[in-house]
């Protein structure tokens, strides 16, 4: 939105305050009616109410995401590698992501591409109609699940979240 049109559409909503007539802002504003007026600031108004910023809040969500996962890259191996130690103990998640997937996915991946495909296996972690794993699993589960809640508020702007 252009910013000139925006201060005048300010100075036009503070100039009907003070009990300037449509056609006096018309005047000020060069229009020829004082319809053309109240229909620029009908739809300047209009504008303004709608506008949210970035104009492609998913584009901005992802460079976030990406951000923050650069940012803790060393966390993201590392529960990674955590899953993969499990060397295929745990029968659900072994069958979508076995130790060898998971051992490559830790070596050849930087942190956005770890943060997409541990996301990818949020269905298995979140356990939805199984039952879940104890112990060394359960720790490793949760981890992973604490990272991509962390990487989920990051990716909406909720709180820093990056880790020093």
């Amino acid at each position: 939105m252009n910013a000139r049109l925006v201060t005048r559409s300010l100075h036009t909503l503070a100039a009907r305050h003070r009990g300037a007539s449509w056609q006096q802002v018309a005047d000020h504003l060069d229009l020829a009616s004082r319809s053309s007026a109240e229909s620029r600031f009908v739809r300047l108004e209009r504008d303004a109410a709608t506008y949210h910023g970035d104009r492609y809040p998913e584009r901005a969500r992802d460079r976030a995401g990406a951000a923050w996962s650069r940012a803790n890259e060393a966390r993201l191996r590392a529960a990674v590698w955590s899953l993969a130690c499990l060397e295929d103990t745990w029968a659900q998640l072994a069958r979508t992501a076995p130790a060898e997937t998971l051992i490559a996915w830790h070596r050849e991946l930087d942190g956005p591409g770890l943060a997409a495909r541990l996301n990818t296996l949020r269905l298995v972690l979140d356990g939805y109609g199984t039952e879940l794993p104890a112990g060394p699993a359960a720790a490793a589960r949760d981890e992973v699940l604490a990272l991509l809640a962390e990487l989920r508020a990051a990716r909406h702007g909720v709180g820093p979240q990056v880790e020093e």
